[in-house]
């Protein structure tokens, strides 16, 4: 049968179930599989309004950033490109998030952003403040090594927990914010707490409180290499580091959670950025060690039910810790995870982690939309899909651009992933098993 009687077959009497309201940016039905498409084209200059700049200035890079962002649309749209829309609609019709925000909406694509967590922690430590990255609206980490003075237990005991409403990096970020409010009265700073946090099918989505990890703590302080190697080689100063940063992760979010106010129900903050550069044995000694230490003081902290979710997360292949996963001793707390989507070992993830939500990257690393044809999409998603049993999963696409040649094969590939995504969901629908379609 060809995919494309098959897809009919799929689709109930009522049509109307697939209509989506674009302009409302509501998705009208509820799918089994979901998914978001980040597409930039890289070879064009691009802006952001930095946060740490004055209003007038906010304002001047707005109006900069607005006209660059015309001219990358006009610029795609004279190839005869209809990828910005598509891309619309994609994560219009299949995203995660209800309802979803229309990029036809008057809302510019920037938002308030400013140091992170482990950039406060930083500078507390001594660090200079992060580098504003105009072109990738973010802020990049100085990656001076604030920490590099702590070679023993005696001196990780010189380490102070700061006054967090004292420290300059915060108030400097308070009179961010009030200029930011200024500048844009109708693009206001996002909350100051954690937002709700989507769950697998069956439950509603909750508000979470993000902690840093102690295995990301180290490399933002120390620098990968010199952690590393203090993880590999020194286990009593390892210990004493685990116990410091302990201290200095709850007392962060605790400041942070108690200035936003209200319940809090999920924790974010199992693995790490860096808990694909640790070795099994490393994991389960300062990755899995620090979650229990971690789950049993917000249980205590917020008197939190023992099935309180949790999200687990490691950003590069991390095949080597799939059994880890499965073995944690908070296996069944692990709601929701993110981690690369390595084709090969989904199937294996999957059984380790059978009723978590598995939000699964396509990175250009391994898959590049950009330098495959659409067969290789299809099958690729295809087995994913069947490997995750059909169910609790989303795919999340990396689509770059970077040169306009790229934006043709971009297109037809997104073209088919939208086709498939609304083939797999329809079966859903219609009672038909997403694994075996």
């Amino acid at each position: 049968m060809s995919a494309k009687n098959k897809a009919n077959m799929c689709k109930p009497d009522n049509p109307a179930r697939l209509t989506t309201n674009h302009t409302a940016g509501c998705i009208s039905r509820k799918n089994v599989i979901t998914a978001a498409i980040h597409f930039d084209s890289t070879w064009m200059p691009r802006v952001s309004p930095d946060p740490c700049a004055s209003v007038a200035d906010l304002k001047s890079q707005s109006e900069q950033a607005r006209r660059l962002d015309e001219e990358i649309a006009g610029k795609i749209k004279s190839q005869g490109s209809g990828i910005l829309k598509l891309v619309e609609d994609f994560n219009a019709e299949f995203g995660a998030v209800t309802p979803a925000q229309s990029a036809s909406a008057n809302l510019p694509r920037w938002r308030w952003s400013w140091f992170g967590d482990f950039d406060m922690t930083a500078m507390a430590m001594g660090a200079q403040a992060p580098t504003w990255d105009a072109r990738n609206c973010c802020f990049w980490p100085s990656r001076q090594k604030a920490l590099s003075w702590v070679k023993s237990v005696s001196d990780v005991n010189r380490i102070s927990i700061p006054k967090w409403s004292e420290e300059p990096a915060f108030q400097q970020m308070l009179e961010s914010r009030q200029r930011w409010y200024k500048a844009f009265p109708d693009n206001p700073p996002g909350s100051l707490g954690g937002a709700s946090w989507n769950q697998p099918a069956g439950r509603e989505p909750v508000k979470f409180l993000s902690y840093m990890s102690f295995i990301d703590m180290g490399p933002h302080l120390f620098g990968a290499d010199e952690f590393m190697m203090i993880l590999a080689g020194d286990a009593q100063l390892a210990d004493a580091l685990m116990e410091k940063f302990f201290e200095l992760s709850t007392s962060y979010s605790e400041f942070m959670q108690a200035l936003q106010g209200g319940k809090v129900g999920c924790i974010v903050g199992f693995g790490g950025d860096y808990a694909c550069m640790l070795s099994p044995d490393l994991y389960q000694k300062y990755s899995v060690a620090w979650d229990q230490k971690l789950f049993d003081y917000f249980r205590k902290f917020y008197a939190a039910p023992q099935d309180a979710p949790c999200n687990l997360h490691s950003c590069g292949p991390s095949s080597h810790l799939y059994s880890h996963w499965g073995t944690h001793p908070l296996r069944s707390n692990i709601t929701t995870m993110q981690t690369r989507l390595l084709s090969e070992h989904v199937k294996s993830l999957r059984l380790n982690l059978p009723e978590t939500l598995l939000q699964l990257t396509f990175h250009p690393e391994h898959f590049d939309f950009a330098n495959v044809g659409p067969d290789d999409v299809r099958a690729v998603l295809r087995q994913a899909v069947e490997d995750v049993n059909g169910s609790n999963a989303e795919f999340v696409v990396f689509a770059f651009a970077n040169d306009p040649q790229d934006i043709e094969r971009l297109e037809t590939n997104l073209h088919v992933m939208y086709d498939e995504m609304d083939e797999i969901n329809s079966c859903c629908m219609s009672g038909i098993d997403a694994a075996h379609i």
